[in-house]
């Protein structure tokens, strides 16, 4: 078979709250990302979502991004657990562009610096939960 055993169907920013902060409450802030995975009823189609807060301490301001993408399986992937590890390593690695994009457009449209939020790898963010969960 030569389809992806993933397919990304779309994603969807289910919230930005762009926010500039006082200097007194700057230091309030940290940043916070999170990642939620599951699968449809069906099990045909899962979705990965991402949570992030990232405060910008420099120029006093910080953002909030809920974005989710939905995926469908090939018909060969049956089992849970295939589904979860795509879902968190190839599901993940194709949505978080998407994210990384969103960050930098809203924040550059008020300082000629946009918050760039870096690169994450997948596979070894999947194996630390696996061995979390153990």
């Amino acid at each position: 078979m030569n389809d992806p055993v993933i397919q990304f169907e779309k994603y969807q920013i289910e919230k930005i709250d762009y926010s500039v902060i006082s200097e007194d409450d700057v230091n309030e802030y940290k940043m916070e990302f999170s990642g939620i995975i599951a699968t449809s009823d069906d099990e045909k189609s899962g979705k990965v979502t991402f949570n992030l807060t990232l405060p910008d301490k420099k120029d006093s301001r910080k953002i909030k991004v809920v974005i989710t993408g939905y995926f469908s399986f090939r018909d060969d992937v049956k089992t849970e657990e295939e589904k979860r590890k795509y879902l968190g390593v190839n599901g993940a690695a194709m949505l978080f562009p998407y994210l990384r994009t969103t960050v930098s457009m809203i924040t550059v449209l008020d300082k000629s610096e946009a918050i760039l939020f870096p690169t994450l790898n997948f596979v070894e963010l999947m194996e630390l939960s696996e061995e979390d969960d153990k």
